[in-house]
């Protein structure tokens, strides 16, 4: 089962409201099928973790010279917000089609596909 997220919504300005919706009802159904097709239409895709091979695939798509495509570096204070946002257990939710959009394209990179 999904786990539920809490959204905050006010109705007057003074009275807060809060309900418990799962990731299901904040996407459109097949939207992540939809978020695949359109990576898969794409003429390169990288993932984090290879870099260096999106940037050389890019390069080569745009007949740019060797090198011209620069990899932006992991800033430290970004890394650890990053980390202070991955305990949260809201942050698994609102990611759960993004988190399976990238297990799906690390898998087709890996594979060469």
């Amino acid at each position: 089962m999904k786990s539920p997220i809490t959204v905050h919504r006010s109705l007057p300005l003074h009275e807060p409201i809060s309900t418990s919706v799962t990731i299901d009802a904040l996407l459109p159904r097949g939207a992540v099928a939809t978020a695949l097709a359109n990576l898969a239409s794409a003429g390169v895709v990288g993932i984090r973790e290879r870099p260096h091979v999106f940037a050389e695939d890019l390069e080569q798509i745009m007949r740019m010279p060797q090198g011209a495509v620069q990899i932006a570096p992991l800033l430290p204070p970004v890394q650890a917000l990053a980390e202070r946002l991955r305990r949260l257990p809201e942050t698994e939710v609102l990611l759960e089609a993004d988190l399976d959009i990238y297990g799906q394209v690390k898998t087709a990179v890996a594979g060469g596909g």
